[in-house]
């Protein structure tokens, strides 16, 4: 009999220790995904550890919208093609997977739709996998990293051509808040 009340003692404790490292887990989870950094950052595209161009990162609670470097994705995507980059933003949603101490973990989906884009001439790039954003909460700025593996252009008489490209991995880094 003594047993058997030890038993379910045990068991009562373990049960509430559990449920309140759940309560734990979700009020952490929500301090680091309500403590990030909303607004206009400036910083880098970064490719092979090599700065190929500048730009604007803008984050909402949900979103990213940043413009990826067309002339160098041009030039690799389609060689030779005479083409004038359109400064257009990609609109990207994100979710929150997970924390450390100092950073906050999203994965993101590239819209294959750009924003403020015509119709005609326009090229596309699109990410077969999801991309990664890290939030560091120590500097307050973002980090991004998408691999891009398709190059899609539409040209002025409607048609639309496709190209797999060999993945080009891009990493944007946030430099400062404007």
């Amino acid at each position: 009999m003594i047993l058997v009340l030890l038993v379910a003692g045990l068991a009562a404790c373990t049960k509430s220790e559990d449920d309140g490292l759940n309560i734990n887990q979700s009020q952490i989870e929500h301090f680091y995904s309500s403590d990030i950094e909303l607004g206009e950052f400036e910083g880098v595209w970064v490719v092979d550890q090599q700065e190929i161009d500048t730009a604007k990162l803008t984050v909402t609670e949900n979103t990213f919208l940043v413009r990826f470097p067309e002339r160098y994705l041009i030039n690799k995507a389609f060689y030779d093609i005479a083409y004038d980059p359109s400064e257009v933003q990609y609109s990207n949603q994100y979710a929150s997977m997970g924390f450390s101490d100092r950073m906050v973990y999203f994965d993101f989906v590239v819209d294959s739709q750009r924003q403020n884009t015509d119709a005609d001439n326009a090229i596309d790039f699109q990410s077969s996998q999801p991309g990664v954003a890290i939030f560091d909460l120590t500097t307050r700025l973002w980090t991004l990293k998408i691999s891009l593996d398709t190059a899609s252009q539409k040209t002025a008489d409607g048609t639309s051509v496709e190209n797999n490209i060999t993945p080009i991995v891009l990493v944007y880094i946030a430099k400062r808040k404007i």
